[in-house]
């Protein structure tokens, strides 16, 4: 009973003690296992920013195996991306600290980062070491020389090239303009993203255009598919011009005569497909741009886009006319435009687009990227022969359509070009070109029988 004043104190701070203890190892498990990730992920983390400092991301190769992207190591083990061939920005992307992942760096970065495979246990020992994981390669499907050359070939301008193998879908250039420098990406990241051009943003394959002229394929493709066409047939009023938003639309070069249907096909005249548009009706043109699949973006490794355009606008006949001349509310990719006539070049079966060949394994060994899409047929192997008999030469050996879109009153018009090289024996390569209100449209003539030259000499 004399002791009872002293320890009752004792067994009051005890409890305390205990109870602070219990609270301060339920704060901290809160925070190691149930937070844990929240706090990893934060990007004031020291031992975030330090890991991620030392991560050695793999390569980016293209299909020859020329670096496209590679890192430096410092003597303090930080690392810095390197980018040896900075044209390949549309499609590489970028790997930034502060601004993220974009284009194959982004679609890829598991992968490029080495955490691709990796265990659950051996993720918990490397971490335990601090030590960052080695990043596996990448190859793609571009030639850098190719990739090169087209990027080069739109400076100054703005548009995009698509240039693809139609037999396999691999795409062997994929150009935007404008572009950006992805080794300079931290330090121009604001004027980039306030730049009204849009540097960051892929045309090529996230570009959405009135396709004008180069909607005729599809038109006319449908009209044969219906029987509702005959390319040989004499046509009326084709040289006749059109109005569109207070513009004149005519023929992109002077048709021969006597004017049949594929001469106006070959020289672009709008007011045959107008009439053509009429007679397909909006079912038929609704039925053409779902065959070929012009509101349905690329299954493709990094973004594409699609239109969202739907059939039930056309509620005149006037309406029905101006898209079948491709200057309604349809808008398509310079991605989409490649297909299109890489299913002419593929005997009527477009292919599915590919931008990756194959990705290193754990092990050092390669495993293929199978395309994220299929081929599918569109129209007859006679079909599409037709059509590319009915598209003009150049260099006898390239088969090309090309034409202009109107892109707003007062303003010079877009400019398009598709084509196929060889023209003789098997074709193989396909090619779009696009650049935004070209004062020089045959420009985009220049740049899509160049790279064809280049690849199919």
């Amino acid at each position: 009973p004399t002791n009872q004043p002293t320890t009752q104190p004792l067994l009051h701070l005890a409890c305390a003690l205990s109870l602070a203890l219990a609270l301060l190892a339920a704060t901290c498990g809160y925070w190691a296992i149930v937070r844990a990730d929240h706090l990893r992920a934060r990007d004031d983390n020291p031992r975030r920013v330090l890991y991620e400092q030392r991560i050695v991301r793999g390569r980016i190769l293209d299909r020859d195996g020329t670096v496209l992207a590679d890192v430096e190591v410092a003597d303090d083990r930080t690392v810095t991306r390197r980018y040896l061939v900075p044209e390949a920005a549309p499609a590489v992307g970028y790997a930034s600290m502060r601004y993220g992942t974009g284009g194959i760096e982004a679609a890829f970065d598991a992968e490029l980062r080495g955490e691709m495979g990796r265990s659950d246990w051996q993720a918990v020992w490397e971490e335990l070491l601090h030590r960052p994981p080695r990043g596996h390669d990448v190859q793609l499907t571009l030639d850098a020389a190719l990739q090169t050359e087209a990027q080069e070939a739109l400076a100054g301008r703005s548009g995009a090239v698509v240039l693809l193998d139609a037999t396999t879908g691999e795409i062997l250039a994929l150009a935007s303009s404008p572009t950006f420098d992805p080794a300079h990406l931290d330090e121009t990241w604001e004027a980039l993203s306030e730049d009204p051009a849009a540097p960051l943003v892929n045309r090529a394959t996230q570009g959405l255009y009135q396709p004008g002229a180069a909607l005729q394929t599809v038109v006319i493709a449908e009209a044969l598919t219906k029987g509702l066409a005959d390319l040989s047939a004499p046509t009326a009023n084709v040289t006749a011009t059109l109005t569109v938003n207070g513009a004149l639309l005519g023929c992109s070069t002077t048709p021969l005569k006597p004017y049949t249907l594929a001469d106006a096909y070959a020289a672009a005249c709008p007011a045959p497909f107008a009439a053509l548009g009429a007679r397909l009706g909006v079912a038929g043109l609704a039925e053409a741009v779902e065959r070929w699949a012009l509101t349905t973006p690329p299954a493709l490794e990094i973004p594409a886009e699609a239109a969202d355009w739907n059939a039930e606008t056309l509620s005149t006949t006037t309406a029905l006319r101006i898209e079948a001349i491709g200057q309604g509310r349809l808008t398509v990719s310079p991605l989409q435009m490649a297909l299109v006539a890489g299913a002419l070049a593929n005997e009527g079966t477009m292919p599915a687009p590919r931008l990756v060949l194959r990705v290193q394994d754990a092990e050092g060994g390669w495993q293929e990227r199978l395309s994220a899409g299929v081929p599918r047929a569109v129209l007859p192997p006679d079909g599409a022969r037709e059509l590319l008999a009915a598209w003009q030469r150049y260099d006898d050996d390239i088969a090309a359509h090309w034409g202009v879109a109107i892109a707003g009153e007062g303003q010079p018009p877009h400019a398009w070009f598709i084509g196929v090289a060889p023209a003789t024996g098997e074709t193989r390569y396909a090619v779009a070109v696009l650049i935004e209100h070209a004062a020089d449209p045959e420009a985009a003539v220049r740049i899509g029988t160049a790279l064809l030259q280049a690849i199919a000499p």
